[in-house]
């Protein structure tokens, strides 16, 4: 069935403001920076440092928005509650981001989490590469899930789990939940859109 002619134009509206906002960020981005350049070369520094800022901040709500995108769509019979992206460390000092995504099904939840260029990626990594650090994790076991190494740990009592996974070089996807099947948690696990997550630079 087709859409009916209001809706079409209101589909198209929809799009042109959202074509029109981005080219505004855009051109937000270069503006703020050109003239954070301009003040600094003329020693005001205060002035340049609050325009990079806000360069800063646009740039980071559109990273948010496509690395959010990465993070798995909310199973049959599940909702999608809160999500948010922001730097693992805001001093910058140890760098890291982190994106993250809960959903709800009942008194159940899961929360499906991206860690970038984070120092715990290497810790992950390690733990793969060791059956016996694995195990003293709580008795976690190394599964292949999605044809990638995960470290999976579930208590059947507890209805409880976590599994990490190696999703590229330098980032970790992670799936935890309460209140829900091992099996649900392993389709999230496998939901994470790997292919896109491997081009992140």
């Amino acid at each position: 069935m087709y859409p009916s002619y209001k809706n079409l134009k209101n589909f198209c509206l929809l799009a042109l403001v959202s074509t029109s906002f981005l080219i505004a960020q855009s051109g937000n981005v270069k503006t703020l920076t050109d003239k954070a350049v301009k003040e600094y070369e003329k020693k005001n520094y205060s002035v340049a440092v609050k325009d990079m800022e806000r360069a800063l901040d646009i740039m980071k709500q559109k990273q948010g928005k496509e690395l959010n995108s990465l993070l798995p769509k909310a199973l049959l019979g599940w909702t999608k509650g809160e999500s948010s992206s922001k730097p693992m460390d805001p001093r910058g000092i140890l760098g890291g981001h982190v994106v993250e995504q809960t959903y709800n099904k009942g008194n159940g939840f899961v929360t499906a989490t991206l860690i970038l260029e984070a120092p715990m990626v290497k810790d992950v990594r390690r733990t793969l590469n060791s059956p016996q650090s694995a195990q003293n994790r709580n008795g976690a076991k190394i599964e292949l899930i999605s044809n990638k190494k995960a470290l999976v740990r579930y208590q059947n009592d507890q209805r409880e789990g976590e599994i990490s996974m190696l999703a590229s070089n330098t980032t970790v996807a992670v799936v935890y939940g309460k209140n829900v099947t091992l099996r649900e948690l392993k389709n999230y696990a496998k939901s994470f859109k790997f292919s896109e997550i491997s081009k992140i630079k």
